[in-house]
């Protein structure tokens, strides 16, 4: 169960428990309503309606929770009745409204029937009442697709965690089989961001739809064609894949995971769009050291860590090699003043900024004596500013340059 499920079910009930605790309001004014098309709609039938619909939203709720495994239209069903039941009051007062301004209009138009008038009002109503449903429905269907993607990101990192692991236990074999589905997977994803339908196509055909879609490059594509090579292997023939080859394997999937990752990440939030943008812009504000100017930068820059998908962490960190080389006491003041942001910022900096993907570890070890030195150089009478710098500093100083193979 992901979060959004807790937090649709929660929402579903919570909203069942407000109608129930308005009910005797309704009792007592069951019979308020009004007549439209000839037909007598009251506030109580109004009621009566959002509460099936909430009943039925929780009902197909507890049928997934209860599937051996996910069904799509479960979900679909559960979304189509709650996004109805909270449109049911606004569609009652939009035609409560209508029902009285038919009337007013009446007097004031002789040569058109009042029906006629009825009927341009009731066709805007209709077409009111389904952009709001679209509007909400959209909304709880885009929410559900973000927590599935969270998830499913959930269960690839925890899959390429068990193919390491295997591989350190000297199963190779099965090593090179939970990495390749990671790729696999991720790829089926961002096939179907894409309008591309891959659920049941085999590996190789997989890779000539990414090439297509124009997913990867030709380099990438020849690195999944060797995936797919040794996982065969792996299947079909005892001890074909060897620890070399698992190595290779695992080191591809890793690469090959990241950049995939970063592809997709660019498709992130504004914050993250912006700054990729003026990317150029900023990185020479904060090499001027105008902390003024830094300020929105660096703002957007949180903005974007906090809202950060994929591997849209790891290109941030140009944006923050820069910020600690620079502009340190501006970026400090941001860090002081979340803390939560500090400490996940904080979880993965020496991954983030030491993670060395070209061959650069001279320049990773000259960055990183830049960085010490700007930090080390900041002065402040803050006590919390001053734990926020010693403990970048000591990060900084026990920082290791890992090397993509």
């Amino acid at each position: 169960m992901d979060d959004f499920f807790k937090t649709k079910v929660g929402f579903t009930v919570g909203l069942l428990a407000a109608i129930f605790a308005i009910k005797p309001l309704i009792d007592a004014n069951q019979d308020f309503g009004f007549i439209i098309a000839n037909i007598e709609i009251t506030v109580e039938q109004a009621y009566l309606f959002s509460t099936a619909l909430l009943g039925l939203a929780v009902y197909f709720i507890s049928l997934q929770f209860a599937s051996s495994k996910h069904v799509s239209i479960l979900d679909k069903l559960s979304n189509f009745c709650y996004s109805a039941a909270l449109i049911v009051p606004i569609l009652f007062l939009v035609l409560w409204a209508v029902s009285k301004l038919i009337p007013v209009i009446s007097k004031y138009s002789h040569a058109i029937p009042e029906y006629v008038i009825g009927a341009i009002m009731g066709g805007a109503s209709s077409i009111l009442s389904s952009v709001i449903y679209n509007v909400l429905s959209k909304g709880i269907r885009d929410k559900f697709q973000s927590a599935q993607r969270a998830e499913e990101q959930k269960q690839e990192v925890e899959t390429l965690k068990r193919a390491k692991e295997l591989y350190d236990s000297g199963m190779y074999d099965l090593s090179v089989l939970d990495a390749s589905k990671v790729i696999e997977s991720t790829i089926r994803r961002m096939l179907a961001d894409r309008g591309v339908d891959s659920a049941k196509v085999n590996m190789h055909k997989l890779i000539e739809q990414s090439k297509e879609a124009k997913l990867l490059p030709e380099k990438y594509a020849q690195l999944l064609h060797e995936i797919r090579v040794k996982r065969n292997q792996s299947v079909h023939l005892e001890d074909a894949v060897t620890e070399n080859d698992a190595k290779r394997v695992l080191s591809l999937s890793q690469e090959l995971l990241l950049k995939l990752d970063l592809r997709e990440g660019t498709t992130g939030t504004s914050a993250f769009t912006w700054l990729s943008k003026n990317q150029s812009n900023v990185l020479s504000i904060f090499k001027s050291r105008d902390i003024k100017k830094s300020y929105k930068p660096l703002a957007q820059l949180k903005q974007a860590w906090l809202d950060r998908d994929g591997a849209v962490w790891i290109e941030l960190g140009v944006f923050f090699e820069s910020a600690l080389t620079y502009v340190p006491e501006a970026i400090v003041t941001y860090f002081t003043e979340d803390a939560e942001y500090f400490e996940s910022w904080l979880q993965q900096a020496e991954a983030q900024l030491f993670t060395d993907f070209l061959g650069n570890v001279q320049g990773l070890e000259e960055s990183k004596e830049l960085m010490l030195q700007s930090m080390r150089n900041v002065k402040s009478s803050d006590s919390k500013e001053n734990k926020v710098i010693d403990e970048i500093i000591d990060m900084l100083v026990n920082a290791r340059i890992h090397t993509v193979q």
